[in-house]
């Protein structure tokens, strides 16, 4: 997020990024884990962490680098979310097949 290099657009933008496609492609619709409940958990989390990394941006392009090193927390706390939800949808799918 700090000092990447990188073009802002697929963090800033949730539909933007490869695990939003990837998300769109298989937690929507007809999507293979479309119908875990997970699935929608996930999606919300997703965008959160978004939300999350455009507020901490701004912050550091602000100037405001210590405000904006010090939400780094509240994104590791929403990826853990993350990492649990795909947990649990990986252990369900595996008693689905």
């Amino acid at each position: 997020m700090f000092g990447n290099g990188g073009e802002e657009g697929p963090l800033r933008d949730p539909e933007a990024c490869s695990l939003g496609q990837w998300i769109a492609d298989r937690l929507r619709g007809r999507g293979s884990y479309a119908h875990l409940p997970e699935a929608r958990q996930f999606d919300r989390q997703h965008v959160l962490m978004h939300q999350e990394a455009n507020r901490l941006m701004d912050l550091q392009a602000a100037g405001r680098t210590d405000e904006a090193s010090a939400g780094l927390g509240t994104v590791q706390a929403i990826a853990d979310e993350m990492q649990a939800l795909l947990q649990t949808m990986e252990a369900k799918m595996r008693r689905e097949a």
